[in-house]
């Protein structure tokens, strides 16, 4: 039992990871190109966008996993929509650009559906107790 939640534990952290990886290459390139950024910066940008998205969704997040985990929800859409309503509150909670909210509709479904592949849907999987001969 500890090895399985172990194993759900490091899915769940790669598919938090991947997504916020994702997202935040997406935000920081477009951000990098709206500002007309030089190349060499584009990178600078695009790492602290990954940071940004990681520090400031982690309790969205966290919260969204426990209850697919808790109500066994391994569906696509739950995951899409949540990812989407973080993406589009963030920027409004840090007081950011109204057309982050744009970008955040945008990829919070790609988002979700990441998360959905690596973790989401197996989401709430209990293995089968083996009982140990006596």
């Amino acid at each position: 039992m500890i090895l399985h939640i172990l194993k759900r534990t490091f899915f769940i952290l790669l598919g938090y990871g991947v997504a916020t990886i994702a997202s935040g290459v997406v935000v920081g390139l477009i951000f990098a190109y709206s500002t007309n950024s030089m190349m060499n910066e584009i990178f600078g940008i695009v790492v602290i966008a990954i940071l940004f998205i990681g520090v400031y969704a982690a309790l969205p997040a966290l919260l969204t996993v426990i209850a697919g985990e808790v109500l066994r929800l391994r569906i696509r859409v739950f995951y899409m929509v949540a990812a989407t309503l973080i993406g589009m509150a963030l920027p409004v909670v840090v007081q950011l650009d109204y057309w982050f909210i744009a970008v955040g509709l945008g990829f919070g479904p790609i988002a979700g559906l990441i998360y959905w592949a690596s973790a989401g849907r197996s989401a709430g999987y209990v293995p089968d107790r083996i009982s140990l001969p006596v």
